[in-house]
């Protein structure tokens, strides 16, 4: 059965649909409704309200149509729609987020695909870098549950955020492009920020903002690693914070693994 997180972003994406329709809630936004207390409720209204304006101000064309599409085109090139806007000859799909703190996750890699798709090597060849024996006795270790997932991320952190940078240096034209094809800028992902206690926060949108700017060459993009964080690496574009991604222990079946995965964070 789904818990409260997906009972509030169904009701949200349902609710937006109906809002950008002009009708009341349907049935089943209603149906998704109905499953939180009042004061969640209260959030999805505003959060629905908030993106519905996002996306008119952000459309070139009148609406004659919305429709949430659900998990119709979930796995479909990694497509991660969850509205389609029509106009009269032309239309326009979002991945909608309602968050209610700091930082929206847009994606959860394992670390070997980060290696593959921004480094353009394996997870391997960067552990390469680090002493193995050192590497294979720390992952041990928090797979038996001896040191916390963080101790384990620390000690790959450093060889990663030096990676990146040299993979940067190398061809930022290219490294670009395939932070913004793992980022799925071409998602038109809408992240609503509102609070438990109902306060409105602001959006943010990877079609505007400093996140729209990773593609872009003719702004500066900043990598680094700061003494207060052992766990992620931190991606500035002109001065003002894109995104950051954070490395963590890979956790399968309630069971520790020896491995890492990764959380893509951006700041709302």
């Amino acid at each position: 059965m789904p818990d409260t997180p997906e009972y509030i972003g169904k009701a949200h994406e349902k609710l937006t649909r109906d809002i950008l329709n002009g009708v009341d809630p349907q049935p089943d936004t209603v149906e998704q409704l109905d499953h939180l207390p009042s004061g969640q409720q209260d959030r999805v209204q505003l959060g629905s309200e908030k993106t519905a304006e996002f996306i008119r101000d952000d459309l070139s064309f009148p609406i004659e149509s919305a429709t949430e599409v659900g998990n119709e085109l979930r796995g479909v090139s990694g497509d991660d729609t969850d509205l389609v806007v029509v106009g009269a000859a032309e239309e326009k799909r979002y991945s909608l987020k309602m968050v209610g703190s700091g930082k929206v996750n847009v994606r959860n890699p394992t670390l070997n695909t980060i290696c593959e798709n921004l480094l353009d090597q394996s997870r391997e060849d960067l552990l390469e870098e680090l002493d193995r024996d050192d590497y294979h006795e720390i992952a041990e270790r928090y797979a038996e549950d001896e040191i916390e997932s963080k101790e384990l991320a620390a000690v790959v952190l450093p060889v990663l955020a030096e990676t990146l940078r040299g993979a940067r240096d190398q061809d930022e034209v290219v490294f670009r492009e395939r932070l913004a094809d793992e980022l799925q800028l071409d998602s038109n992902t809408i992240a609503c920020k509102v609070t438990d206690a109902g306060y409105y926060h602001g959006i943010v949108s990877t079609t505007q903002g400093t996140l729209s700017k990773v593609n872009d060459p003719n702004t500066t993009l900043e990598i680094y690693t700061t003494d207060n964080s052992s766990t992620s690496v931190f991606f500035d574009i002109d001065g003002d914070r894109a995104f950051q991604i954070s490395v963590y222990g890979q956790n399968s079946g309630g069971q520790a693994r020896a491995a890492l995965r990764a959380a893509y964070w951006v700041p709302v």
